[in-house]
C-alpha cells in the first residue's frame, strides 16, 4: 500500500470516530448563494443552557468523541469560546467547527478560540514544516511562533 493511500485511510478512520453536531446559532455573518440554511430563521442564539446540555448529550448518550460546533455561523455566538473549552473539559477528545472564517481576522478573537482548544492539540496548521498560505493559516503563525503550518500535498488548511 502506497503511503499516500495510508495516509488517506488514517484520515478515513479519524473522520469516522463517533461525532455530535451541535448548532449554537442561526445568525450568519455573510449571505452566501449557496446557502443550505437559506430557508431557516435568521438570528436565533441557543441559550448558554441549551447549548451546554446538548454537548452533555453527546457524549452520555452518543458517547462521541469529537464534536462539531455549527450554525449559522458558530463563530458568531458570543459564547463560542467558551462552549469550546466546555465541550474539551466533559471529555471530547476533539473540538471543530464549520466556519466561513470571517472571524478568524481579528487577532484577539482568534487567539481566544485557540486558547479554548478549537481544532484540538495541536492547533491546526500549526509547527509543521511546510508553510501554508491558506487564509486560515496566514493568521496563525505569529500566535504559534511557528512560520505557518503545513496542509499536506492536495489539502486546503481549514479549522478541523
Amino acid at each position: 500500500m502506497s503511503e499516500m493511500t495510508e495516509r488517506m485511510l488514517e484520515r478515513e478512520r479519524i473522520a469516522n470516530r463517533p461525532k455530535h453536531w451541535v448548532r449554537l446559532t442561526t445568525a450568519c455573518n455573510n449571505k452566501c448563494l449557496f446557502c443550505l440554511d437559506m430557508d431557516t430563521p435568521r438570528n436565533v442564539y441557543l441559550s448558554e443552557e441549551e447549548v451546554k446540555a446538548e454537548l452533555r448529550r453527546g457524549r452520555d448518550e452518543l458517547d462521541a468523541t469529537k464534536v462539531i460546533l455549527s450554525g449559522g455561523e458558530a463563530s458568531v455566538h458570543p459564547l463560542f469560546p467558551l462552549f469550546i473549552r466546555y465541550a474539551l473539559d466533559i471529555g471530547y477528545e476533539r473540538v471543530q467547527t464549520v466556519t466561513n472564517g470571517m472571524r478568524y481576522g481579528d487577532r484577539d478573537f482568534l487567539k481566544s478560540v485557540l486558547d479554548a482548544g478549537l481544532g484540538g492539540s495541536p492547533s491546526p496548521c500549526m509547527g509543521t514544516p511546510r508553510p501554508c498560505t491558506t487564509t486560515w493559516c496566514r493568521p496563525l503563525a505569529p500566535l504559534s511562533g511557528s512560520s505557518g503550518g503545513s496542509c499536506g500535498p492536495n489539502e486546503t488548511a481549514a479549522p478541523s
